[in-house]
Order: C-alpha cells, then structure tokens, then sequence
C-alpha cells in the first residue's frame, strides 16, 4: 500500500485552517486527518497521524515537511517504508545527495545506480521523468542520523508545454532497497496525490467560519470517499464531476451514492 500525507488549508476571513491528512495512493481514499495547531506546523501533526494507522507493509510518501528524523523513526518502528522529498529544510543532507547524483544523469552505466525512465503525453504536453536509485550510500555522512535508510533517489523531470520545456531536479531519502522502476511509480503516485485530492476540494466553497472547518474538512472527505467508491461501482465510465452532478440532480443517485460503505 502506498500512503501519502499532505497538507492542505482552508481559509477563511479569520485565519487559516490546516489540516494533514493520509491519502492511500491505491484505494484513492481519505484514511485519517488531524487538525494543525495554530501555533505549530504539519511537523507536528503528522506523528498523531501516524498512530491512527497500521502501516505494517505500507510506504509512506512525503513531501518537505515530513523529511523529519523522529517521522521517519516513528514510520520504521510501525513496520511501514517511507519515501520523503529533501530539500532547504535539510540543507546539508541535500547538497550531499545532490553532489553525489550531479554527474551521474551523463552516467547512468554506472553499477551503484538503478534507472527508470517515464515518459507521458497529453494534448499540449510531454514529460519525461528520470529516476536515479542508489543503495551504496556509504558516503552520505549522515546516514547513521536517519533510522531506516538505504537508498537515496534523483529525479530529473523534463516537461514541454506548449513548445516551452522546462526542467526539475529533485532529491530523497528512502527506507525502501534501490528500485529505481518502483520507486519512480511511488514518488510519481505522491504528486498525483497532491494534484487529485487538492484539486478535489478545490469545488468545495472554503468560507465558513473557522470554528466549523476541521468538521467540515472530515465532511468534505468522507463526500469523496464515498464518490470514488461510486465510481469504482459504477456501470460506465464517469467522472467525479459527473458523479456529484447526478447526485443532484436525482435523488436516487444521490441516495446510492449515500449508501456506499466505506
């Protein structure tokens, strides 16, 4: 199972909320969310996530915020993997992945490292992902510091819209071994995530008041995990778009949808 934790925020005229919730990258599913301190961050939250979760087997993705040594502690003692984006917030840790991967995108017949090319389309757009895999990570100085790590990844990603191309580089650490296939598929999983699930409670109006938001947040994936879970059961191909439409505009679509169990 493939597990990510995002966080997301809904504003209102007062402040903000933020909550932090576990997104399964498989069953497309809300499993947990708990509510950000306002004067605290994700860091925070996330920890309390984890215990409400078995994650025996389960790979856990991060963005930034998650590239903590108590998180990713807390993941390998609940028997699960974690795959966590490093950038500014671990400076040293990412320059050292960073050198080290600098030369190796002309090099990729090198033996220490595993490579993985995807590549995609759509109507005015091309992407290229390279992913880099390394399980000889006896020159990172800091391994020792980070319970569980045995590999760390390099992804180059290369898009063209429009005509204009533009490149990104980005860097990991991973308690999984060196797979640079699987892990190209887990990380590309996490950014789906983000675009899938943020992109879904965007239609959702986000000005109430604060004090009923984290409710509302609960409402609003509970809402979703029962759309996908109609859309998994339903006789033709429809979009969630479609879905929340039908349930409006007939009852007995609204009641079915209802009725699903989760």
């Amino acid at each position: 199972m493939e597990l990510g934790v995002i966080a997301n925020s809904a504003a209102s005229e007062q402040s903000a909320i933020h909550m932090a919730s576990a997104f399964s990258a498989e069953a497309r599913l809300v499993l947990a969310q708990e509510k950000v301190d306002e004067k605290s961050n994700e860091i925070t939250a996330t920890p309390k996530l984890i215990d409400m979760l078995n994650l025996k087997g389960a790979t856990v993705t991060f963005d930034t915020m998650g590239c903590q040594k108590a998180i990713a502690q807390k993941i390998i003692e609940s028997d699960g993997h974690y795959v966590t984006a490093v950038k500014g917030n671990q400076k040293s840790l990412c320059k050292a992945i960073k050198d080290h991967f600098n030369n190796f995108f002309d090099m990729k017949n090198n033996k220490n490292v595993d490579v993985s090319v995807m590549e995609g389309a759509s109507l005015n757009r091309l992407a290229k992902r390279e992913c880099l895999v390394t399980d000889s990570i006896d020159w990172l100085k800091m391994k020792d510091d980070w319970v569980g790590i045995k590999s760390c990844v390099a992804i180059l990603s290369r898009r063209t819209i429009n005509g204009k191309e533009s490149t990104e580089y980005r860097y990991y650490i991973n308690s999984r071994p060196a797979n640079a296939e699987q892990d190209n598929k887990i990380i590309r999983s996490h950014w789906a995530i983000e675009n899938s699930f943020h992109g879904f409670l965007m239609w959702y109006s986000m000005k109430m008041m604060v004090v009923f938001m984290p409710n509302m947040a609960m409402i609003k994936h509970v809402v979703m995990n029962k759309l996908r879970i109609a859309q998994s059961h339903y006789p033709r191909k429809i979009s969630l778009k479609g879905l929340r439409k039908s349930a409006g505009w007939n009852d007995d679509s609204l009641l079915s949808i209802l009725c699903q169990r989760i």
